[in-house]
């Protein structure tokens, strides 16, 4: 039986960076292939480009073992961070993982923009730009999906992302667990995190 790892970085990031690495070498012990997507976060792209751009990553490595894909003999585990995690997120419904890692899971599915005080929304489409800001609303965190999931969070975290983790975690489907990190913020790479990670991995 053949074990993939997938890791999907935070935007602006690369799984070539020190924190995705030392992930890399937690599940590469645990006996994973593990493979970093390589993402290209342009400022001209959308969500729904990044989002292509990973699927198209991973079913080229999934290409390369097709036979076994097919008969079942692969399995496929993804971790995500902040907007990796959300690519993760709208993925499942389209790939069949066996589990999946959402860590800091970005806030910005269409029901989690009631969460946002409305200045801090005009900050966040002012930053985003209105076609991101736009194509972001479009997409709805997927619910009945029954893949067994970890949802990491920091205690120290983004007001919203603290409101919306546990709402999703209820929303999902399969076997779960939700894990809240003592003083971590939004960084995947804290030491207190990669603790965390190493003992679910």
């Amino acid at each position: 039986m053949s074990k993939i790892f997938f890791i999907i970085s935070g935007m602006g990031e690369l799984p070539s960076q020190t924190k995705y690495q030392k992930i890399a070498a937690m599940a590469g012990k645990a006996g994973y292939k593990v493979e970093g997507i390589d993402i290209k976060w342009r400022t001209d792209m959308i969500m729904s480009d990044f989002v292509r751009q990973t699927e198209k990553q991973i079913k080229k490595i999934l290409a390369k073992e097709n036979r076994r894909v097919k008969a079942g003999q692969v399995k496929l585990t993804v971790l995500g961070f902040s907007f990796g995690a959300y690519i993760s997120a709208i993925l499942s419904r389209k790939i069949k993982f066996e589990k999946i890692y959402f860590c800091s899971l970005s806030p910005y599915f269409k029901e989690d923009f009631i969460l946002w005080p409305e200045k801090d929304l005009k900050k966040v489409e002012k930053v985003f730009g209105l076609r991101m800001f736009t194509d972001l609303k479009k997409n709805i965190f997927p619910k009945n999906i029954h893949t067994e999931a970890f949802f990491l969070v920091g205690e120290k975290e983004w007001a919203v992302i603290l409101k919306s983790t546990p709402k999703h975690y209820k929303e999902w489907g399969g076997k779960k667990k939700l894990i809240f990190i003592k003083g971590v913020g939004h960084n995947i790479g804290h030491r207190k995190c990669l603790q965390a990670l190493a003992k679910i991995i």
